[in-house]
């Protein structure tokens, strides 16, 4: 929608819900706006990927101006809990590390005939910090910016812009019941300093700013409330300053400075 907003015709993806598709379309239509129409995929086949492009160029004449790599899957088990043939590994890496990199190059080969273009992808803080039982979802983020990063460079030449935007925790269709509950709440907002969970259109201003930035490249944004801005620690309350002859001071009060004793023993 935020992409419609400034002038884009768009095509929205699907792999099985359709039903999302349509309403997304319907949605940007409504308010307006031009939605070219939707097109499913299976990210996972590469034939797919290519069969995808090439009704994409039924639709538009080989012109292309910007692709967004939104697709992903999010994959929570343990390595040690995973099939003998790494199943559920190879199933993210295909979705969230190859099908980008096969549908930028594709996109590429598009946008260079008129020099001119902008890529992006869709990655996760989760690129640049680990936690249990989400190595392969990491893994594939991390390296999702690694190839923005390379391809930054090998495309600059020919006038196509590639960045990434990664997100924190926002809450989406099938996360937000879970997300949004007192327990979830009370636990994630002590770590966001802005004070409240991401939105969905907080990335889709990120993502429209990255397509209008000219001078943006090869960057990785980061989108997440200053979550991962600040050290993983407990939380520490102000200094309450004390008067003196010379001014205000930043000396602690004792329940403060108790706490840092207490905290400087333990770590």
């Amino acid at each position: 929608m935020k992409l419609a907003e400034h002038g884009a015709n768009v095509m929205v993806h699907y792999n099985s819900r359709k039903e999302g598709a349509v309403e997304t379309c319907k949605a940007i239509r409504s308010a307006g706006y031009s939605c070219e129409g939707i097109l499913q995929c299976d990210f996972r086949s590469p034939k797919a990927i290519d069969d995808m492009f090439t009704t994409v160029d039924a639709r538009w004449g080989g012109e292309l101006d910007i692709l967004v790599n939104n697709a992903g899957i999010v994959s929570k088990l343990a390595i040690e809990d995973e099939n003998d043939d790494l199943s559920v590994w190879h199933e993210t890496m295909a979705v969230n590390l190859h099908a980008p990199v096969q549908l930028s190059r594709l996109a590429h080969q598009r946008m260079k005939r008129k020099g001119d273009g902008v890529i992006v992808m869709n990655s996760s803080i989760h690129g640049a910090i680990s936690v249990e039982w989400m190595i392969a979802y990491a893994a594939s983020k991390a390296a999702l910016d690694q190839v923005t990063r390379g391809l930054s460079s090998e495309w600059a030449a020919d006038g196509v812009r590639i960045n990434s935007v990664a997100p924190g925790v926002v809450p989406v269709e099938r996360t937000e019941a879970v997300l949004n509950s007192p327990k979830s709440q009370e636990l994630w907002l002590p770590h966001l300093p802005v004070g409240r969970m991401g939105a969905v259109d907080d990335i889709a201003e990120a993502v429209a700013y990255i397509c209008s930035a000219k001078w943006m490249s090869g960057s990785i944004l980061t989108v997440d409330g200053g979550m991962t801005a600040r050290a993983n620690m407990p939380f520490r309350p102000r200094p309450i300053p004390s008067l003196s002859q010379d001014g205000p001071s930043a000396s602690l009060n004792i329940s403060s400075q108790i706490l840092f004793d207490d905290l400087r023993q333990n770590m």
